[in-house]
Protein backbone atom coordinates (compact mmCIF):
# COMPACT_ATOMS: atom_id res chain seq x y z
CA UNK A 1 0.00 0.00 0.00
CA UNK A 2 1.30 3.47 -1.06
CA UNK A 3 1.91 6.26 1.42
CA UNK A 4 -0.57 8.21 0.45
CA UNK A 5 -3.36 5.46 1.11
CA UNK A 6 -2.36 5.33 4.08
CA UNK A 7 -2.93 8.57 4.86
CA UNK A 8 -5.95 8.44 3.13
CA UNK A 9 -7.14 5.32 5.46
CA UNK A 10 -6.22 7.29 8.89
CA UNK A 11 -7.81 10.52 7.71
CA UNK A 12 -10.51 9.10 7.02
CA UNK A 13 -10.63 6.77 10.62
CA UNK A 14 -10.15 9.93 12.54
CA UNK A 15 -12.44 12.27 10.91
CA UNK A 16 -15.46 10.33 10.16
CA UNK A 17 -15.19 8.78 13.65
CA UNK A 18 -14.88 13.07 15.11
CA UNK A 19 -18.51 13.87 12.85
CA UNK A 20 -20.45 10.01 13.69
CA UNK A 21 -19.13 10.58 17.30
CA UNK A 22 -20.97 14.00 17.75
CA UNK A 23 -24.08 12.70 15.33
CA UNK A 24 -24.29 9.41 17.73
CA UNK A 25 -23.90 11.19 21.32
CA UNK A 26 -27.80 11.84 20.51
CA UNK A 27 -28.68 8.64 21.61
CA UNK A 28 -26.90 9.27 25.27
CA UNK A 29 -29.16 10.88 28.05
CA UNK A 30 -29.08 14.66 27.87
CA UNK A 31 -30.68 17.76 29.67
CA UNK A 32 -33.47 19.15 26.88
CA UNK A 33 -32.46 21.70 24.59
CA UNK A 34 -35.36 24.90 24.91
CA UNK A 35 -36.56 26.15 22.18
CA UNK A 36 -39.65 26.51 20.27
CA UNK A 37 -38.65 26.23 16.42
CA UNK A 38 -41.63 24.81 14.92
CA UNK A 39 -43.45 26.81 13.16
CA UNK A 40 -46.17 26.28 10.85
CA UNK A 41 -44.82 22.51 10.65
CA UNK A 42 -41.85 23.07 9.76
CA UNK A 43 -38.56 23.64 11.67
CA UNK A 44 -37.75 27.30 11.89
CA UNK A 45 -33.88 26.53 11.55
CA UNK A 46 -34.22 24.37 8.01
CA UNK A 47 -35.34 27.63 7.01
CA UNK A 48 -32.24 29.89 8.36
CA UNK A 49 -29.93 26.63 6.87
CA UNK A 50 -31.61 26.97 3.20
CA UNK A 51 -31.41 30.67 3.13
CA UNK A 52 -27.72 30.87 4.07
CA UNK A 53 -27.14 28.40 1.40
CA UNK A 54 -29.22 30.61 -1.18
CA UNK A 55 -27.16 33.26 -0.15
CA UNK A 56 -23.69 31.47 -0.62
CA UNK A 57 -24.82 29.52 -3.70
CA UNK A 58 -24.91 33.01 -5.47
CA UNK A 59 -21.53 34.24 -3.96
CA UNK A 60 -19.73 31.80 -5.52
CA UNK A 61 -21.60 32.57 -9.29
CA UNK A 62 -20.51 36.46 -8.48
CA UNK A 63 -16.54 35.35 -7.48
CA UNK A 64 -16.60 32.48 -10.44
CA UNK A 65 -15.10 35.72 -12.79
CA UNK A 66 -12.01 36.54 -10.30
CA UNK A 67 -11.46 33.02 -10.18
CA UNK A 68 -10.71 32.64 -13.87
CA UNK A 69 -9.65 36.54 -14.44
CA UNK A 70 -7.31 37.16 -11.71
CA UNK A 71 -3.82 35.99 -11.39
CA UNK A 72 -3.32 33.55 -8.83
CA UNK A 73 -0.21 34.61 -7.38
CA UNK A 74 -2.12 37.84 -6.56
CA UNK A 75 -3.56 39.14 -3.16
CA UNK A 76 -6.50 40.01 -5.14
CA UNK A 77 -7.29 36.24 -5.98
CA UNK A 78 -6.94 34.74 -2.34
CA UNK A 79 -9.45 37.34 -1.15
CA UNK A 80 -11.62 35.88 -3.67
CA UNK A 81 -10.79 32.27 -3.84
CA UNK A 82 -11.36 31.80 0.15
CA UNK A 83 -15.09 33.03 0.51
CA UNK A 84 -15.27 31.17 -3.08
CA UNK A 85 -13.91 28.33 -1.91
CA UNK A 86 -15.52 28.32 1.79
CA UNK A 87 -19.13 28.60 -0.24
CA UNK A 88 -19.02 25.44 -2.45
CA UNK A 89 -20.35 23.30 0.19
CA UNK A 90 -23.49 24.59 -0.76
CA UNK A 91 -25.30 21.78 -2.97
CA UNK A 92 -24.76 19.03 -0.33
CA UNK A 93 -26.19 21.18 2.27
CA UNK A 94 -29.48 21.89 -0.36
CA UNK A 95 -29.22 18.10 -0.46
CA UNK A 96 -28.94 17.16 3.04
CA UNK A 97 -31.57 19.64 3.80
CA UNK A 98 -33.89 18.09 1.62
CA UNK A 99 -33.12 14.47 3.11
CA UNK A 100 -33.51 16.08 6.69
CA UNK A 101 -37.54 17.32 5.65
CA UNK A 102 -38.23 13.96 3.82
CA UNK A 103 -37.40 11.95 6.85
CA UNK A 104 -39.62 14.42 8.70
CA UNK A 105 -42.16 13.89 6.22
CA UNK A 106 -41.84 9.90 6.82
CA UNK A 107 -42.44 10.38 10.53
CA UNK A 108 -45.36 12.76 10.04
CA UNK A 109 -46.93 10.49 7.21
CA UNK A 110 -45.72 6.99 7.27
CA UNK A 111 -48.12 6.17 4.38
CA UNK A 112 -47.72 8.92 2.55
CA UNK A 113 -48.78 8.18 -1.44
CA UNK A 114 -45.97 8.24 -3.59
CA UNK A 115 -48.16 9.78 -6.70
CA UNK A 116 -48.88 12.83 -4.53
CA UNK A 117 -45.76 13.40 -3.47
CA UNK A 118 -43.88 13.53 -6.68
CA UNK A 119 -46.72 15.37 -8.41
CA UNK A 120 -45.87 18.00 -5.69
CA UNK A 121 -42.40 17.91 -6.22
CA UNK A 122 -42.81 18.33 -10.29
CA UNK A 123 -44.76 21.14 -9.91
CA UNK A 124 -42.92 22.83 -7.15
CA UNK A 125 -39.51 22.19 -8.60
CA UNK A 126 -39.54 20.87 -12.11
CA UNK A 127 -41.82 22.85 -13.80
CA UNK A 128 -40.58 26.10 -12.74
CA UNK A 129 -37.14 24.73 -14.02
CA UNK A 130 -38.38 24.01 -16.90
CA UNK A 131 -39.82 27.73 -17.20
CA UNK A 132 -36.43 29.08 -16.14
CA UNK A 133 -34.89 26.94 -18.77
CA UNK A 134 -37.07 28.66 -21.65
CA UNK A 135 -36.34 31.84 -20.23
CA UNK A 136 -32.71 30.98 -20.58
CA UNK A 137 -32.59 29.26 -23.87
CA UNK A 138 -34.00 32.39 -25.69
CA UNK A 139 -31.57 34.99 -24.01
CA UNK A 140 -29.14 33.05 -24.35
CA UNK A 141 -29.34 32.02 -28.30
CA UNK A 142 -28.31 35.55 -29.65
CA UNK A 143 -25.72 35.86 -26.70
CA UNK A 144 -24.11 32.64 -28.79
CA UNK A 145 -24.39 30.85 -25.75
CA UNK A 146 -27.17 28.22 -26.42
CA UNK A 147 -28.02 26.81 -29.96
CA UNK A 148 -31.01 27.02 -31.50
CA UNK A 149 -32.47 23.43 -32.26
CA UNK A 150 -35.58 21.42 -30.49
CA UNK A 151 -32.42 18.49 -30.21
CA UNK A 152 -30.41 21.20 -28.26
CA UNK A 153 -33.62 22.18 -26.27
CA UNK A 154 -34.38 19.17 -25.13
CA UNK A 155 -30.61 18.31 -24.22
CA UNK A 156 -30.25 21.26 -21.98
CA UNK A 157 -33.65 20.19 -20.17
CA UNK A 158 -32.67 17.00 -19.65
CA UNK A 159 -28.97 17.27 -18.58
CA UNK A 160 -29.17 21.00 -16.96
CA UNK A 161 -25.88 22.33 -18.85
CA UNK A 162 -27.46 25.14 -20.50
CA UNK A 163 -26.36 27.03 -17.15
CA UNK A 164 -23.98 26.28 -14.27
CA UNK A 165 -26.25 25.82 -11.67
CA UNK A 166 -29.09 23.60 -13.25
CA UNK A 167 -27.29 20.54 -12.56
CA UNK A 168 -28.67 20.66 -9.03
CA UNK A 169 -32.15 20.06 -10.11
CA UNK A 170 -31.20 16.94 -12.28
CA UNK A 171 -29.92 15.83 -8.59
CA UNK A 172 -32.35 16.29 -6.48
CA UNK A 173 -35.28 15.30 -8.65
CA UNK A 174 -33.55 12.01 -9.08
CA UNK A 175 -33.59 11.59 -5.58
CA UNK A 176 -37.38 12.48 -4.57
CA UNK A 177 -37.96 10.11 -7.74
CA UNK A 178 -36.75 7.23 -5.67
CA UNK A 179 -38.57 8.26 -2.41
CA UNK A 180 -39.87 4.95 -1.60
CA UNK A 181 -36.40 3.30 -1.98
CA UNK A 182 -35.29 6.00 0.89
CA UNK A 183 -38.68 5.51 2.89
CA UNK A 184 -37.39 1.63 2.95
CA UNK A 185 -33.77 2.12 3.56
CA UNK A 186 -34.47 4.32 6.70
CA UNK A 187 -37.10 1.49 7.71
CA UNK A 188 -35.28 -1.50 7.56
CA UNK A 189 -31.36 -0.51 7.45
CA UNK A 190 -29.48 1.10 10.30
CA UNK A 191 -28.05 4.33 10.25
CA UNK A 192 -24.57 3.17 10.37
CA UNK A 193 -24.87 0.34 7.95
CA UNK A 194 -26.77 2.87 5.37
CA UNK A 195 -23.60 5.70 6.21
CA UNK A 196 -21.03 3.70 5.67
CA UNK A 197 -22.05 2.24 2.33
CA UNK A 198 -23.38 5.73 1.34
CA UNK A 199 -19.71 7.03 1.87
CA UNK A 200 -17.67 4.54 -0.64
CA UNK A 201 -20.31 5.07 -2.67
CA UNK A 202 -19.84 8.75 -2.96
CA UNK A 203 -15.65 8.16 -2.28
CA UNK A 204 -16.46 5.73 -5.27
CA UNK A 205 -18.18 8.00 -7.36
CA UNK A 206 -15.15 10.73 -7.35
CA UNK A 207 -13.18 8.22 -9.67
CA UNK A 208 -15.60 6.96 -11.66
CA UNK A 209 -15.16 8.95 -15.00
CA UNK A 210 -11.70 8.16 -15.24
CA UNK A 211 -12.44 4.57 -14.63
CA UNK A 212 -14.14 5.00 -17.56
CA UNK A 213 -11.73 6.95 -19.66
CA UNK A 214 -9.02 4.03 -19.37
CA UNK A 215 -11.76 1.79 -20.26
CA UNK A 216 -11.77 3.97 -23.45
CA UNK A 217 -15.15 5.67 -22.19
CA UNK A 218 -16.39 9.28 -22.26
CA UNK A 219 -18.97 10.18 -19.56
CA UNK A 220 -18.99 13.69 -18.50
CA UNK A 221 -22.35 13.76 -16.15
CA UNK A 222 -21.09 12.38 -13.14
CA UNK A 223 -21.48 14.99 -11.31
CA UNK A 224 -25.16 14.78 -12.18
CA UNK A 225 -25.93 11.38 -11.00
CA UNK A 226 -27.48 10.90 -6.99
CA UNK A 227 -24.65 8.53 -6.22
CA UNK A 228 -21.85 11.32 -6.13
CA UNK A 229 -23.80 12.91 -3.54
CA UNK A 230 -25.30 9.95 -2.06
CA UNK A 231 -23.41 10.34 1.39
CA UNK A 232 -24.99 13.51 2.26
CA UNK A 233 -28.67 12.42 1.30
CA UNK A 234 -28.15 9.72 3.48
CA UNK A 235 -26.90 11.01 6.23
CA UNK A 236 -29.87 14.08 6.21
CA UNK A 237 -32.40 11.44 6.11
CA UNK A 238 -31.01 9.67 9.04
CA UNK A 239 -30.46 13.10 10.67
CA UNK A 240 -34.29 13.69 10.17
CA UNK A 241 -35.05 10.46 11.74
CA UNK A 242 -33.93 11.19 14.74
CA UNK A 243 -34.18 15.31 14.29
CA UNK A 244 -34.72 16.74 17.37
CA UNK A 245 -32.60 14.82 19.61
CA UNK A 246 -29.58 15.21 17.09
CA UNK A 247 -30.20 18.88 16.41
CA UNK A 248 -30.09 19.51 20.33
CA UNK A 249 -27.03 16.87 20.67
CA UNK A 250 -25.13 19.26 17.92
CA UNK A 251 -26.46 22.28 20.13
CA UNK A 252 -25.17 20.81 22.90
CA UNK A 253 -21.87 20.14 21.78
CA UNK A 254 -21.49 23.14 19.97
CA UNK A 255 -18.17 23.95 21.56
CA UNK A 256 -16.88 20.72 19.35
CA UNK A 257 -18.73 21.52 16.41
CA UNK A 258 -18.24 25.71 16.49
CA UNK A 259 -14.26 24.59 16.53
CA UNK A 260 -14.27 22.14 13.63
CA UNK A 261 -14.49 25.58 11.76
CA UNK A 262 -10.80 25.35 11.99
CA UNK A 263 -10.77 22.11 10.24
CA UNK A 264 -12.65 23.91 7.40
CA UNK A 265 -10.34 26.69 7.02
CA UNK A 266 -7.32 24.32 6.82
CA UNK A 267 -8.82 22.43 4.10
CA UNK A 268 -9.56 25.61 2.28
CA UNK A 269 -5.66 26.73 2.73
CA UNK A 270 -4.75 22.87 1.49
CA UNK A 271 -6.97 23.47 -1.30
CA UNK A 272 -5.64 26.99 -2.28
CA UNK A 273 -1.94 26.09 -1.47
CA UNK A 274 -2.59 23.07 -4.56
CA UNK A 275 -4.38 25.22 -6.57
CA UNK A 276 -2.00 27.96 -6.83
CA UNK A 277 1.06 26.36 -6.29
CA UNK A 278 0.18 23.28 -8.20
CA UNK A 279 2.09 21.01 -5.17
CA UNK A 280 -0.03 17.88 -4.23
CA UNK A 281 -0.64 17.34 -0.39
CA UNK A 282 -4.01 15.80 -0.41
CA UNK A 283 -6.35 13.92 -2.68
CA UNK A 284 -8.76 17.53 -2.48
CA UNK A 285 -11.93 15.67 -3.52
CA UNK A 286 -12.27 12.83 -0.37
CA UNK A 287 -10.95 15.94 1.62
CA UNK A 288 -14.22 18.02 0.28
CA UNK A 289 -16.66 15.31 1.92
CA UNK A 290 -15.14 16.00 4.75
CA UNK A 291 -15.09 19.58 4.85
CA UNK A 292 -18.58 19.99 3.32
CA UNK A 293 -20.17 17.65 6.45
CA UNK A 294 -18.32 19.70 9.07
CA UNK A 295 -20.22 23.56 7.18
CA UNK A 296 -23.36 21.49 7.27
CA UNK A 297 -23.27 20.51 10.79
CA UNK A 298 -21.76 23.83 11.98
CA UNK A 299 -24.74 25.75 9.62
CA UNK A 300 -26.80 23.31 11.41
CA UNK A 301 -25.95 24.70 14.60
CA UNK A 302 -25.33 28.00 13.90
CA UNK A 303 -29.27 28.11 12.29
CA UNK A 304 -30.62 25.89 16.01
CA UNK A 305 -29.22 28.55 17.85
CA UNK A 306 -30.81 31.51 16.06
CA UNK A 307 -33.87 30.12 16.48
CA UNK A 308 -33.55 30.10 19.82
CA UNK A 309 -32.32 33.95 20.08
CA UNK A 310 -33.97 37.06 20.40
CA UNK A 311 -32.94 38.42 16.99
CA UNK A 312 -35.94 38.93 15.87
CA UNK A 313 -35.72 41.24 13.10
CA UNK A 314 -32.32 38.43 11.39
CA UNK A 315 -34.74 36.12 12.09
CA UNK A 316 -37.29 37.45 9.78
CA UNK A 317 -34.81 38.66 7.23
CA UNK A 318 -34.08 34.81 6.81
CA UNK A 319 -37.08 33.51 6.95
CA UNK A 320 -37.77 35.89 3.67
CA UNK A 321 -34.83 34.84 1.78
CA UNK A 322 -36.30 31.30 2.85
CA UNK A 323 -39.43 32.02 0.99
CA UNK A 324 -37.69 33.38 -1.98
CA UNK A 325 -34.62 31.14 -2.75
CA UNK A 326 -35.46 28.83 -5.19
CA UNK A 327 -36.62 31.21 -7.47
CA UNK A 328 -33.40 33.29 -6.73
CA UNK A 329 -31.83 30.21 -6.98
CA UNK A 330 -33.08 29.58 -10.77
CA UNK A 331 -32.63 33.17 -12.21
CA UNK A 332 -29.74 34.88 -10.40
CA UNK A 333 -26.95 33.30 -12.67
CA UNK A 334 -29.12 34.42 -15.82
CA UNK A 335 -28.68 38.20 -14.42
CA UNK A 336 -25.23 37.86 -13.52
CA UNK A 337 -24.62 36.28 -16.94
CA UNK A 338 -26.01 38.93 -18.94
CA UNK A 339 -25.21 41.97 -16.97
CA UNK A 340 -21.25 41.17 -16.90
CA UNK A 341 -21.94 40.25 -20.97
CA UNK A 342 -23.64 43.94 -21.60
CA UNK A 343 -21.05 45.73 -19.18
CA UNK A 344 -17.40 43.79 -21.10
CA UNK A 345 -19.26 44.92 -24.26
CA UNK A 346 -19.28 48.34 -23.13
CA UNK A 347 -15.90 48.36 -21.97
CA UNK A 348 -16.40 47.74 -17.98
CA UNK A 349 -13.37 45.27 -17.96
CA UNK A 350 -12.21 46.00 -14.29
CA UNK A 351 -12.47 43.04 -12.38
CA UNK A 352 -13.10 44.78 -8.78
CA UNK A 353 -15.34 46.53 -10.68
CA UNK A 354 -16.89 43.69 -12.25
CA UNK A 355 -17.47 42.13 -9.47
CA UNK A 356 -19.38 44.51 -7.39
CA UNK A 357 -21.43 44.94 -10.30
CA UNK A 358 -22.19 40.71 -10.45
CA UNK A 359 -22.90 40.99 -6.67
CA UNK A 360 -25.58 44.10 -7.36
CA UNK A 361 -27.22 42.20 -10.19
CA UNK A 362 -26.96 38.54 -8.10
CA UNK A 363 -28.46 39.80 -4.94
CA UNK A 364 -30.75 42.61 -6.26
CA UNK A 365 -32.49 41.55 -9.48
CA UNK A 366 -33.41 37.98 -8.55
CA UNK A 367 -35.28 39.41 -5.02
CA UNK A 368 -36.49 42.52 -6.47
CA UNK A 369 -38.21 40.60 -8.96
CA UNK A 370 -39.59 37.90 -6.41
CA UNK A 371 -40.62 40.71 -4.67
CA UNK A 372 -42.74 42.22 -7.42
CA UNK A 373 -43.85 38.58 -8.76
CA UNK A 374 -45.35 37.88 -5.17
CA UNK A 375 -47.25 41.62 -4.98
CA UNK A 376 -48.79 40.36 -8.66
CA UNK A 377 -49.77 37.07 -7.16
CA UNK A 378 -51.62 38.84 -4.16
CA UNK A 379 -53.05 41.69 -6.36
CA UNK A 380 -54.84 38.26 -8.18
CA UNK A 381 -55.48 36.76 -5.44
CA UNK A 382 -58.02 39.84 -4.10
Amino acid sequence: MSRVSVYNAAGYILTWGYILGIINSSNKKMKEFHMNSKINGSYEELNYFNAVCCLLVVLIHTLSLGITGLSRSSWQFAAIYFPWNLSAFVVPAFLFNGAVKMALLFKASPSAPYPKYIWRRIKKIYVPYIAWVIVYYIIFIPMGIAQLSVKAFLYYIVSGKLASHFYYIIITMQFYLLMPLWRWVVKHIPWYLAVTVSIFVTILMLKFTSVLQHAGITFNYSDRVFPTYLFFWILGLYVGSNYEAIRNSIVRNKIYVLTSGIMILVYSFISYIQYTRSVYIYDMGYLKIFSDTLWILLLLCLSSLLAGSGLVRLRRVLHWIHGASFQVYLSHVLFITVGTYLLQSHGVTETALLLVLRAILGYGCPFALYFILKKIRLCFKR
